[in-house]
């Protein structure tokens, strides 16, 4: 009686890896992992936000605007990481995904995300050709838009494991826009 019991707990313990789900900006239900350990970041500002969250870790891969040789970079969270222009290339910068790119990439990305989802590959078609989650964010920005750029903030952080760091954020732009 002992030995099914502890083969049956052994069995539920080393099972598939839990799974949550979360919303994206196009109000798409995802399905993602408990914990997410590789991510790529596709369009403007993805990879920023990623940043904001001390999650850049995470990137396995960038598009190849990040590789690129610029000498005027005024881009604050490139030159903060300066290991993203050595890292793989997954696709063509402004969304413009290369899924075959994507599924050759080693580790594998667990979570797409994806700003400005009408630029570029259509986030349902890459989600479809890559079978990974393409979790899409609303970018906004800190005038007009900022309740999407918070929404994707805490969004991305949810995803990340981050959604302590996203409040902060939240909060930290809220002081200095105040001030």
């Amino acid at each position: 009686p002992r030995i099914p019991l502890l083969l049956i707990l052994l069995l539920l313990i080393s099972g598939p890896a839990a799974a949550r789900t979360v919303t994206d900006a196009m109000g798409r239900v995802q399905d993602i992992p408990d914990t997410v350990e590789g991510v790529i970041c596709s369009g403007s500002g993805c990879l920023r936000l990623l940043t904001y969250l001390r999650a850049q870790d995470l990137a396995v891969a960038v598009d190849d605007i990040e590789a690129k040789a610029n000498r005027f970079d005024a881009r604050p969270y490139a030159l903060a990481n300066p290991h993203f222009k050595a890292m793989p290339i997954f696709g063509q910068f402004r969304g413009q995904d290369n899924p075959e790119l994507i599924l050759t990439l080693e580790p594998q990305p667990q979570v797409i995300f994806k700003t400005f989802a009408a630029m570029g590959h259509d986030p349902v078609e890459l989600q479809a050709k890559t079978g990974l989650p393409v979790v899409v964010l609303d970018a906004g920005n800190l005038g007009a838009a900022r309740d999407s750029f918070y929404a994707s903030l805490r969004l991305m952080g949810t995803v990340v494991g981050k959604a302590d760091r996203a409040e902060r954020l939240v909060a930290y732009f809220d002081a200095l826009i105040a001030d």
